[in-house]
């Protein structure tokens, strides 16, 4: 029996990568490539869904835009460079910023081409050919980030006479990140922003000084720069892969600013969606916040009472607040919610059996009855 050959499966055609928020560039971007005959296009608009879909898919050009969701487009671009694969694939970036000092931040991520927006169909098809062809090569590259440096090495030496000649880029941005955990230890928050801003001017994309400037801007209740911040931490995340992480600190995003009557509305609405471990995070954040924990355990037990089976949310929200808190007990927790619970009614003891008689005492007990009667009868007897 002939063997039966399987046929080599064919593989996907590659597609051109459109990376942008806005839906009228994207729509804009793809009509031009349909006019040039390229018509296997894909748009995404969030960098976590380009780089799944960049991983499990053939890419052969990418444009991207300024703007991708709540991250700025370069942080990708940087990211892809870090990738064997994706570095080689072509790369043109789009922005309606035509200063010069852009352009060459672009070229040194590594953008093969800048399209400003506007565009001309010309200047469409010379920054796609530039970009395919590889005309920014490795020098070009090199120029442009020595212009776009914001802090030359020879600067800082005229700046800091006694620091050694050559200091390694890690070592810079641990050293400020170092100084700027100091900071905020000793609770100076701007001094810390400083610190934390000199390694971001060295690398946007350092995770330890993002996460340094978010705790700065919070305890400075600054609920811009603290979602500026955080967002760009999730972007980091994302680009890593660790995706949990990123929706994990997005999640900080709904505290921000609220105080504790606000943090306190956020755990009911969330009791009633069942949304329990966001419920004990809000809550518990409420207790650091508010003067009497008890207030805040009262209005807990209150927005239980308004569920369909009180005494199980109460243990569910106990839980979670034991999770989020990290020191205490969920029966702890419970305790501080529903209170104590009733004391179990100790079982009724039985009657014990009254002793038995051996038959020597039982007739010696009828005696004494019969000769008392007989003496009770006499008595009677004379006495009428």
């Amino acid at each position: 029996m002939d063997s039966v050959e399987k046929k080599p499966k064919k593989k996907k055609a590659a597609c051109t990568l459109l990376l942008s928020a806005s839906p009228h560039h994207i729509q804009r971007d793809r009509s031009t490539l349909h006019r040039l005959g390229i018509e296997n296009t894909v748009a995404q608009q969030e960098i976590g869904g380009a780089l799944r879909f960049l991983q499990k898919n053939r890419v052969s050009l990418i444009i991207c835009d300024e703007s991708i969701g709540d991250s700025h487009g370069l942080h990708l671009v940087r990211a892809l460079q870090k990738n064997t694969r994706l570095s080689k694939i072509p790369l043109v970036f789009s922005s309606t910023n035509v200063n010069p000092q852009a352009v060459l931040q672009a070229i040194a991520s590594g953008a093969g081409g800048y399209l400003v927006r506007p565009y001309s169909m010309d200047n469409f098809k010379k920054q796609l050919r530039r970009a395919i062809e590889g005309k920014v090569t490795g020098d070009m590259r090199q120029k442009a980030r020595k212009q776009t440096q914001p802090v030359q090495p020879a600067q800082m030496e005229e700046q800091d006479p006694s620091a050694p000649r050559q200091i390694s880029r890690t070592a810079r941005l641990q050293s400020y990140c170092r100084k700027g955990r100091k900071c905020l230890i000793e609770k100076e928050w701007n001094q810390a922003i400083v610190e934390f801003r000199k390694a971001i001017a060295i690398d946007d994309m350092f995770l330890p000084a993002c996460e340094g400037l978010i705790e700065a801007w919070m305890n400075k209740e600054n609920r811009a720069q603290t979602e500026k911040y955080i967002c760009r931490t999730a972007d980091i995340y994302r680009l890593n892969g660790e995706f949990e992480k990123a929706a994990k600190i997005l999640k900080e995003r709904r505290y921000i600013g609220k105080d504790e009557e606000a943090l306190v509305e956020s755990g009911c609405e969330l009791v009633k969606n069942g949304d329990w471990e966001d419920a004990g995070e809000a809550f518990h954040r409420a207790e650091e916040k508010a003067p009497n924990p008890r207030s805040v355990h009262a209005k807990m037990a209150r927005a239980c009472q308004f569920t369909r089976r009180p005494e199980a949310s109460a243990i569910q929200l106990a839980k979670a607040l034991a999770k989020a808190s990290g020191g205490r007990s969920a029966k702890e927790c419970f305790h501080l919610i529903w209170g104590p619970s009733p004391r179990r009614a100790r079982p009724r003891q039985r009657n014990k059996k009254a002793p038995s008689h051996n038959l020597s005492t039982g007739i010696s007990d009828a005696w004494k009855v019969f000769c008392y009667t007989v003496q009770a009868f006499r008595q009677e007897a004379q006495s009428t």
